[in-house]
């Protein structure tokens, strides 16, 4: 079978990766990567399950996780959150 995914994001890319595991002839389009203000961006923001996700695709997470951080900062507030930032390039130069 062959399939189209377009977007390499976090998703894009997961399933990229498991179908192409899978055996199916994958293509993965993605837009140019650049910002309004110029810069491409270097890093994703995800919730819980990250981990998880890259596992089941045949990756280590550990190559990919840049910050665990337990909380975000919203002006004088401190939020309590589960996020974790993600080497964005490493993970796209996975697919």
């Amino acid at each position: 079978m062959k399939i189209a995914i377009a977007g390499a994001g976090v998703s894009g890319a997961y399933l990229y990766r498991l179908l192409n595991n899978q055996g199916h002839q994958v293509d993965l389009f993605d837009h140019d990567p650049g910002t309004r203000c110029g810069l491409s961006p270097c890093a994703w923001g995800t919730s819980r399950g990250f981990p998880e996700l890259v596992k089941g695709s045949g990756l280590d997470p550990k190559k990919y996780v840049m910050h665990r951080l337990g909380y975000v900062v919203m002006g004088e507030y401190w939020i309590e959150a589960d996020l974790t930032t993600v080497n964005k390039p490493r993970v796209k130069a996975q697919t």
